[in-house]
């Protein structure tokens, strides 16, 4: 365990991750004192799973800042603790098993969080009303909230930016969402925040 045992205090750290066997968070103990999991700040992964989140949050309690360039499901536990994450930023890939459900799990144990920012696929992350909820009771705090979702096949665009056109989120959060549609193959909706 090189982390553990050999290096200094880190306050940040980037996994690459090659192979998804090789990363067993589940084996790292928050029961044994060591300089990194009480120093590190920012955490940035390649890949993860829900479930791997967790064992690593409960290791580096700490943290402040995670980044994860590719976020897939795993099993989730019925009592999550509460982390001091206050600056997120994920990617969900098309092929990923994530739904907003799972996404939901995870953002509970944020209270918080100040700034967010997420790509995703898929019509189920559009949807402001959801936001809305999952904002107001898990992200109190949450000041920036930056994300792009982007739907392959037809969408009723109309209803859709109509749920991000509420007080909520034009007067109270002031944010501005936006679209775009390109007409081919795919046909591609992207739904996004502008700053």
């Amino acid at each position: 365990m090189i982390i553990r045992n050999e290096m200094p205090a880190l306050t940040y750290l980037k996994l690459d991750v090659p192979n998804r066997l090789q990363f067993l968070p589940q084996f790292l103990s928050s029961s044994t004192p060591n300089p990194t999991s009480d120093s590190l700040k920012h955490l940035a992964l390649n890949s993860c799973k829900i479930s791997e989140l967790f064992c690593l949050f409960r290791f580096l309690p700490t943290l402040g800042s995670v980044s994860i360039d590719s976020l897939s499901n795993g099993s989730l536990e019925d009592s999550l603790e509460k982390t001091k994450i206050r600056h997120l930023r994920i990617k969900i890939e098309d092929s990923s098993n994530v739904t907003l459900d799972n996404l939901t799990k995870l953002l509970a144990t944020m209270p918080w969080l100040k700034t967010f920012s997420l790509q995703a696929f898929g019509q189920d992350f559009a949807d402001g009303n959801k936001w809305k909820y999952i904002i107001e009771n898990n992200m109190p705090l949450l000041t920036k909230f930056r994300f792009e979702f982007r739907i392959f096949g037809f969408i009723n665009i109309y209803y859709t930016m109509r749920t991000f056109q509420t007080d909520f989120w034009s007067e109270i959060k002031k944010w501005s969402v936006k679209y775009d549609y390109e007409k081919s193959e795919k046909k591609l909706t992207r739904i996004y925040t502008i700053s």
